[in-house]
């Protein structure tokens, strides 16, 4: 028994000190949509229209980032360090802007979800 306990206390250890990887493109099979200081990556995004979609909205900035889409009627704050989920429920096919809005005089802070 106290081996296996050795070998937990190993693993944990081992996890802890592993550096940490990248962001990966999709969080848990959901697209993702960063937004950092006035940049959105990616600017275009491609969902499946007629099906209810779940995207991720990831603020990794400094400063709160709000995502506001005028067509999909969705305004949610983002805050630094913290993400979203939005749902898009079974959206036509088209082209949906959305923008940064505390940074939409930037061009890099606008985006499009095409649903198709």
């Amino acid at each position: 028994m106290l081996s296996t306990m050795r070998h937990a206390a190993l693993f944990i250890a081992l996890i802890a000190a592993a550096p940490m990887a990248p962001q990966p493109v999709m969080a848990a099979g959901l697209p993702v949509i960063t937004m950092k200081d006035g940049v959105i990556t990616p600017a275009r995004i491609n969902v499946p229209a007629g099906k209810t979609v779940r995207i991720v909205v990831r603020n990794t900035g400094r400063a709160a980032a709000e995502f506001e889409s005028k067509a999909l009627h969705i305004e949610r704050i983002v805050p630094p360090a913290g993400q979203i989920v939005i749902t898009l429920r079974n959206p036509a096919p088209g082209a949906y802007a959305f923008v940064d809005e505390f940074t939409e005089n930037r061009a890099s802070a606008h985006g499009v979800i095409i649903a198709k």
